[in-house]
């Protein structure tokens, strides 16, 4: 194979968004499909993302390679043939068979892809072995890669020593080098196949059967934990005891009513054009989605409207006499809302979950198929639940429930005060840093589906004031001791939680700022930097502790001797521990031996000493 010219360095038009390669996955060595996602035109980063997982990788231009062209050696000719004697002797009873042979033109590169990667191992073997980038070896890695061209007769060929995941192989299908073509390729239907539905190939949650099992089992909970803390009771021992109401009794039109119109109130909220709008983190595909961030308005708005039906007479104490029907009514709603998200995710170039397309549709429809449902360009579904009528109705019903206190005993409890003051802090706080949403595994991983709007509509609102509507039918009076006792794990839960949600988002937004320089940090293969200092070097998930610190607090509002009042804290230990887990496998196949060096500096996931 012989050489023309040195080397030229590559600009950033070798690659386009859309161009199918090979890749080397720096902490495993494995070599995995990847497309390029985008190309930045101002510091020439490229961003890739690997077809298997949705793993990203940025690679900076000085990590591309360069690109040299090659004459392909022609095909060696076989020695010719001896003939038989035989054959000779009957040469001229048969002149046809001793015509000399045509000669076979060289075989045309074809953009198949398939048959580019198979040419590629067979000239470097290297590829076929793997070339571990994993080794400890101080000798750079020398990585080829090779695109195929219009011409019939070159191939372009680079090799460069690297240190980072380098491209191994370029399985563009579009006609020669993009620096020569100067023009825009269009990606291939099978690459942005991939990119927008790529296949689920594993399960969580057991697969359909599990989760078959939730769907029936969430609102079983839901209205046990109505039914088991009722007026009379609420106790594990009187279980056998309860007595269901009629059916009617269970679902009303006004009921319903009100719950749509609390729904519609907050669709028209998230219309208004206030609060700044700011950008979601990187699509697979290269985009970056809008976000209006107006949570905040619409809990102040929500807020001064209650107050002023307050003044009208309205009753918000209606909230406790109807809280039956109104969970029945937000679930029926839910369930529609996931139908109608299910069938939305079947529209063209909808961007699906990466772990919501398995083609079973009970469970695609539970876990959520579409990762950002939106009407028209602006209305992102998931983002308005996750925020805005569960959680601020979560603030309101537990208002409702101190005003039913007030007017059967006379007096609000000062655990009720705590509870509805702990409780609209949180929410708050959550709308008031509804940036930070924008980043979390539920916006950027999670597809939208009937866990999500079952867990944002109706689990949200109605199991997590479980304490408030037990302080409505068994007041608790505690002492100034105790008070101070659930204060104190109430304050150093919410500083914890605050205080490691804006170190982490302000090192990620930006990790030269004055505080992020003070902390000490893991640098990785990948290029980004893990802090192993402060806050998160305490424990790998120190705002999940700080959490289950402040729902600890609510939980002790309502005494020490019934277990179910403590469901909330029980069941969210159980939620952090499993979603710490897959935080834990994500981050393990994204970065490799550099997460098991990080786990040996931050040893504990959640709790210090024990998990």
């Amino acid at each position: 194979m012989a050489t023309t010219s040195g080397p030229q360095r590559v600009t950033r038009m070798q690659h386009r968004p859309g161009d199918e390669i090979f890749a080397v996955y720096q902490p495993t060595g494995r070599k995995r499909r990847a497309v390029v996602v985008a190309v930045d035109d101002v510091t020439e980063d490229t961003t890739i993302r690997y077809f298997a997982d949705g793993m990203e990788e940025k690679l900076t231009a000085d990590k591309l390679i360069p690109v040299e062209e090659v004459v392909p050696r022609s095909p060696k000719r076989g020695t010719p043939r001896r003939r038989s004697r035989s054959r000779s002797r009957s040469r001229s009873r048969s002149p046809a068979r001793t015509a000399t042979p045509k000669k076979k033109r060289p075989p045309t590169p074809r953009r198949s892809t398939a048959r580019t990667a198979k040419a590629v191992r067979k000239a470097d073997p290297a590829i076929d072995q793997g070339m571990s980038l994993s080794d400890t070896s101080s000798e750079p890695e020398t990585v080829v890669t090779r695109s195929v061209t219009r011409s019939r007769k070159r191939v372009a060929v680079s090799a460069e020593p690297v240190g980072q995941p380098v491209w191994t192989e370029s399985r563009s299908s579009y006609p020669g080098p993009m620096a020569e073509t100067g023009t825009t390729p269009m990606p291939t239907t099978d690459s942005k196949k991939q990119i927008l539905a790529p296949r689920t190939t594993h399960y969580e949650f057991l697969g359909p059967v599990g989760v078959l099992l939730m769907m029936l089992g969430l609102p079983t909970v839901v209205y046990a934990l109505y039914f088991t803390c009722s007026p009379t009771t609420c106790s594990i021992r009187d279980v056998t005891d309860v007595m269901l109401p009629a059916w009617r009794d269970w679902f009303s039109l006004e009921a319903s009513g009100l719950f749509l119109a609390w729904f519609a109130f907050h669709c028209l909220l998230y219309t208004f054009p206030v609060g700044k709008v700011a950008q979601g983190t990187r699509l697979r595909d290269g985009s970056q989605l809008n976000y209006r961030l107006n949570a905040f308005f619409s809990l102040v708005i929500s807020m001064s409207v209650i107050g002023l039906s307050q003044l009208v007479g309205l009753r918000l104490s209606v909230v406790y006499d109807r809280f039956l029907e109104l969970i029945t009514a937000a679930t029926v709603f839910s369930f529609i809302l996931s139908v109608f998200v299910y069938w939305l995710s079947w529209r063209k170039d909808a961007m699906l979950a990466a772990g919501g397309n398995t083609g079973n549709v009970l469970y695609d429809f539970f876990i959520g198929r579409e990762l950002n449902p939106r009407l028209g360009a602006n209305f992102d579904i998931k983002e308005f639940c996750e925020l805005r009528p569960g959680l601020i109705g979560w603030v309101v019903l537990c208002l409702g429930l101190a005003m039913k206190q007030w007017e059967l005993h006379g007096h609000v409890t000062p655990p009720m005060i705590l509870i509805c003051v702990f409780q609209f802090v949180y929410v708050a706080d959550g709308l008031w840093f509804e940036e930070a949403i924008l980043t979390t595994m539920d916006i950027t991983t999670d597809g939208f589906g009937f866990m999500l709007a079952f867990g944002d509509l109706v689990w949200v609102p109605f199991t997590y004031t479980l304490q408030a509507r037990y302080l409505v039918d068994h007041p608790v009076e505690m002492s100034y001791p105790q008070i101070a006792l659930i204060l104190a794990v109430e304050v150093i839960g919410f500083i914890l939680f605050r205080c490691a949600n804006s170190q982490k988002d302000n090192f990620r937004r930006d990790p030269n700022s004055p505080s992020s320089r003070k902390l000490k940090t893991l640098p990785t293969a990948r290029g980004t930097q893990l802090i192993i200092s402060s806050y998160w070097g305490f424990v790998r998930h120190p705002n999940y502790l700080g959490d289950l610190m402040m729902g600890l607090a609510w939980c002790m509002c309502t005494g020490y001797m019934n277990i179910i009042t403590y469901f909330y804290v029980i069941y969210f230990t159980i939620l952090l521990i499993h979603r710490a887990s897959r935080d834990d496998a994500m981050c393990r196949a994204k970065y490799g031996r550099d997460w098991d060096a990080y786990c040996t500096k931050v040893q504990y996931r959640i709790f210090p000493y024990i998990y």
